[in-house]
């Protein structure tokens, strides 16, 4: 039986090949949409999964409460918190430390590449899933001056990852012994390294983490087996209160797979963040495979008068409308299928600007049973979707009055296609509406005045060797003819890392501690990218008689002159 349906339904598309063409071209446009944001959910939504104990691993997240009462979450905290979770917290199972992420000039026998690393404490390898193909796994970084590198760096520095006991130097001014080799960091990790230092290094040269208030460093910790998340979580909630009279923050544990997606917070609580967006492309790839169905709903109503005689025909000589039904519903789904091989097709090719456009590394995974498991149903549903309503309306003709040519009859399920054109017509405009308001509000943010000129502005990452030789390097292209000016500035401008409690002025209420984020700078800065000063004066650059001085803006005057 199912061979003769296959049968009578290659012969019917073969027959109209127009109506086919259309239809299969209209399911594969849609299914090539719905793969490729599918292939993109499943790749945010796999983002620090692959930890063996990946249910297990919080992030410490600290609460700062302002003066004016408004709650910031980050997941920041003083390089003190680690040790006072591991002595005062008994459901604390293991904790980790570590900085953020970090740049550095890595160096072997003239081979010299810039690298992002991290300085961590021992406790990463133990709580994370990055194994360790060399080296001692108890004890990676036994002292300040080892170094663990990935296997990628160590190819690219050694030419294998047999290193052991070899000598890297970083920035030009450190030598560091080699002591393990970890595998590549997968690219859907949070944490994103090439090499680990020690954080007792980062920790003497940063003597500031040492301070309650200090907000430089990471805290990992994983729970001991059955110990209640909410219970640990009052625990902790006053620690640093404990330990620190005059601080106004507080510490909880959340979720580590949900830093991604969960990232926003009001009051000190997570209202949502990038899942948002997962959601918002999902209900459009749903649109857009629905859109797919009702035209081939529309197409396969629109061919009633010509089908209606072969299905009169068929019901006179026995056929059952059940048969017809699940005829056509097999017709439906062969065109489904068939639209599929055309999507995964078009899929496989268009993959390389996919990836390159959303910085991902996505492929198509036949083995990944999820990513199988997915696109099977999705054309499954489809298929039902599409030939559910033609399959019901072709199998209900009434054969004498379709053989005496009377194609009203035929024709009566054309209300309903109207409706369905409708709907397809509305949703399409609301989609082109959406992305037209979507173009012209990325625009307006594209042209902002920033408070900045960001036009024909070079940016050049730091290292050490550019640190000691700044003032050579920067006298020398000031004497290039299209160099106008020149600016040292300590971070990315858009994400200031470095907070602290330490400004004191006349006025400030006593016991206080409100957070300001640091940038610095030098004299060359604020006239490089051409910042407004609305009072004061700039850096002079004079003898460092500015190096106590603070130039402050609108907000950290509270706006209207709240704080100063």
């Amino acid at each position: 039986m199912w061979i003769n349906y296959l049968k009578i339904a290659f012969r019917n598309l073969m027959k109209h090949k127009a109506f086919s063409s259309i239809k299969v071209s209209s399911l594969a446009v849609g299914l090539v949409a719905a793969i490729f944001i599918f292939l993109w959910v499943m790749d945010e939504m796999s983002f620090d999964k692959f930890h063996a104990n990946a249910k297990n691993i919080y992030c410490v997240m600290t609460n700062y409460k302002s003066p004016a009462g408004r709650v910031e979450t980050y997941p920041a905290t003083s390089a003190l918190l680690k040790d006072a979770i591991g002595n005062e917290i008994p459901e604390v199972d293991k904790t980790a430390l570590l900085s953020m992420e970090t740049d550095a000039l890595v160096r072997y026998n003239g081979n010299s590449f810039n690298e992002q690393g991290l300085y961590a404490d021992s406790s990463l390898f133990s709580i994370f899933s990055f194994p360790l193909l060399k080296g001692n796994s108890n004890n990676p970084l036994p002292s300040n001056a080892s170094i663990v590198i990935s296997e990628k760096l160590a190819k690219k520095l050694f030419g294998n990852i047999n290193v052991s006991g070899k000598s890297v130097e970083l920035n030009e001014t450190q030598q560091f012994t080699v002591t393990g080799v970890f595998a590549d960091v997968p690219q859907n990790s949070t944490l994103q390294f090439d090499f680990v230092l020690p954080l007792d290094l980062f920790v003497k040269e940063n003597p500031w983490t040492q301070h309650w208030r200090s907000g430089g460093t990471q805290t990992m910790v994983t729970l001991k087996p059955g110990v209640s998340l909410d219970n640990t979580n009052a625990k902790i909630a006053g620690l640093i209160k404990k330990n620190c009279n005059d601080c106004t923050t507080s510490a909880f544990l959340y979720p580590y797979t949900k830093q991604r997606l969960y990232n926003e917070f009001e009051n000190g609580k997570a209202v949502g963040g990038r899942i948002d967006q997962l959601r918002l492309f999902s209900i459009v790839a749903i649109i857009i495979l629905i859109m797919a169905c009702i035209n081939f709903m529309n197409l396969a109503t629109a061919q009633s008068a010509t089908r209606s005689r072969e299905i009169s025909v068929r019901k006179i000589i026995g056929a059952k409308r059940s048969g017809l039904i699940t005829h056509f519903i097999f017709e439906s789904l062969l065109l489904s299928f068939t639209g599929l091989l055309f999507a995964l097709v078009a899929v496989q090719l268009l993959l390389p600007f996919f990836n390159e456009i959303t910085e991902k590394s996505v492929r198509l995974d036949f083995t990944n049973p999820v990513f199988v498991t997915g696109v099977f149903v999705i054309t499954v549903i489809c298929g039902l979707l599409a030939g559910c309503y033609p399959a019901f309306l072709l199998s209900s003709f009434k054969p004498v009055v379709a053989l005496k040519g009377d194609t009203s009859a035929a024709l009566s399920g054309s209300t309903f296609r109207k409706v369905l054109t409708v709907v397809q017509f509305v949703t399409s405009i609301v989609l082109i509406t959406g992305s037209i308001i979507i173009y012209k509000q990325i625009r307006f943010i594209s042209n902002k005045n920033l408070g900045f000129k960001k036009e024909n502005v070079i940016l050049l990452n730091r290292n050490g060797n550019l640190d000691k030789n700044y003032t050579a390097f920067k006298n020398d292209l000031l004497q290039t003819p299209s160099v106008k000016n020149i600016g040292f500035g300590g971070s990315n401008i858009f994400t200031v890392p470095i907070t602290t409690t330490d400004p004191v002025w006349q006025g400030k209420p006593a016991n206080s501690s409100i957070n300001f984020k640091v940038f610095r700078c030098d004299e060359g800065f604020i006239p490089t990218i051409d910042i407004e000063l609305l009072a004061g004066r700039n850096f002079s650059g004079v003898n460092n008689q500015d190096s106590t001085n603070y130039i402050i803006n609108k907000k950290g005057n509270g706006g209207n002159g709240a704080y100063f």
